[in-house]
């Protein structure tokens, strides 16, 4: 701690400064949010045929794998599995593909 004399206002006063030897915390990372563009020829094909909310949360599922597998240098065939679905929350592959 130190000790200095400053004026302000036609006034003296004292002013202790603390050492501050305490780092602040890291701060947290956000998690990264999921964003899938979806092809507008899907949107509407979809629109068309009436799709339920389980058919478009399959579509989002398997253009995020595709692209996945795409980046990693692979062949962008994708596996739709009940484990894969499992992350959009649809009861499995037959309430989706209705």
């Amino acid at each position: 701690m130190t000790k200095q004399w400053a004026t302000a206002h036609g006034r003296t006063f004292e002013v202790k400064t603390l050492n501050s030897s305490v780092t602040p915390a890291p701060k947290r990372a956000r998690a990264p949010k999921r964003f899938t563009k979806f092809p507008g020829i899907w949107e509407e094909v979809l629109g068309k045929a009436h799709a339920s909310g389980s058919t478009y949360a399959v579509a989002v599922v398997l253009l995020y794998e595709g692209w996945k597998l795409k980046s990693t240098g692979r062949e962008p065939i994708v596996k739709l599995t009940n484990d894969t679905l499992k992350p959009a929350h649809v009861g499995g592959r037959a309430n989706g593909l209705r």
